[in-house]
């Protein structure tokens, strides 16, 4: 299980670093070189790169249905693909957003940019509230709570599972059954 998810997660990692870097470098052609305006550049680059990761995301989440894996491991890893949806498409956003740094552009004028961050509040704001009650020392507790409760839960299943098949596996000895 742990093989499949550090390769998905290698795989998440690649295709963020590629989309990334393809956006940054035509952005930076595009508003550098060819000194065009970068509102004009991002909207037509969002959106072709939000296409290209939904794409990408529907077939991690197909390939991880076929894959010959647990049924627990099919499932730990559509939650990685549903959790990593939202830092997939940061990438493409990110690039814009350092072209628009390095050319003194003003990207908030950008449709697709004022989209991403609108759709990105609705989601992220009532999880917010419900985590936080509407206080940030409160937020940061429950998520400091919730990150070391599920971190410990994962460092305890990697400690005890291998316990538990070799004590299964090994079954009782015939001195346990003299006794």
């Amino acid at each position: 299980m742990f093989k499949i998810l550090q390769r998905r997660l290698g795989q998440y990692g690649a295709i963020w670093f590629a989309v990334f870097a393809a956006v940054l470098a035509f952005g930076l052609v595009w508003s550098l070189l060819l000194h065009r305006d970068i509102v004009a550049a991002a909207d037509g680059l969002l959106i072709s790169a939000f296409i290209l990761l939904g794409l990408v995301t529907i077939g991690f989440l197909v390939a991880t249905l076929v894959e010959r894996a647990s049924l627990a491991t099919k499932i730990v890893l559509l939650l990685l693909g549903v959790f990593l949806i939202l830092p997939l498409l940061w990438s493409p956003v990110l690039a814009v957003v350092v072209v628009a740094k390095f050319s003194n552009g003003v990207i908030e004028y950008s449709n697709s940019y004022a989209q991403f961050r609108i759709m990105v509040s609705k989601i992220v704001f009532p999880v917010f509230q419900s985590i936080s009650n509407g206080s940030l020392e409160e937020a940061a507790w429950s998520g400091f709570q919730t990150v070391a409760t599920v971190i410990g839960f994962a460092a305890s299943l990697i400690t005890l599972v291998p316990l538990l098949r070799r004590a299964v596996a090994h079954g009782p000895t015939a001195a346990e059954y003299e006794d």
